[in-house]
């Protein structure tokens, strides 16, 4: 299910003309390619729970999270409204699934600042979902 639902992800995130524009590194699901312009993003898989209904998967919730990285904190937390706009109570559709929603989870996020190997200040917003994956039962 993964790989289908980072691919629904990268079509929602891709399909919001100002995401994009505002994270011109993208979105990543992988390791960042060094040299990467800032701000990007980051999707992190998180842990996983599957409800069984008569032999098959019925319903799965799957906790995952968007780190975007910026120079700046007006950067990163006009970022992350944007995110939370495009992605908040958002339905994904991939084969799978009779139907897929996003809910964010926690509190509200907290930048945190870093160090960058060249020693540029840069931020970590983190954004948290739980995806809910609803399939037809068997």
């Amino acid at each position: 299910m993964a790989d289908s639902l980072y691919a629904a992800v990268l079509t929602k995130f891709n399909a919001s003309a100002a995401l994009v524009a505002a994270i011109p590194g993208g979105l990543w699901t992988d390791q960042v390619a060094e040299g990467t312009a800032l701000p990007f993003c980051v999707l992190l898989p998180g842990t996983k729970s599957i409800e069984w209904s008569s032999g098959s998967p019925y319903l799965e919730t799957v906790l995952i999270q968007f780190a975007i990285f910026a120079k700046g904190l007006a950067a990163a937390e006009a970022a992350g409204d944007l995110l939370k706009a495009a992605f908040d109570f958002a339905t994904l559709t991939f084969s799978a699934a009779v139907s897929v929603a996003l809910y964010r989870e926690g509190e509200l996020p907290q930048a945190e600042e870093l160090r960058a190997p060249d020693g540029e200040l840069v931020y970590q917003l983190p954004i948290d979902y739980r995806v809910i994956v609803q399939r037809a039962r068997t």
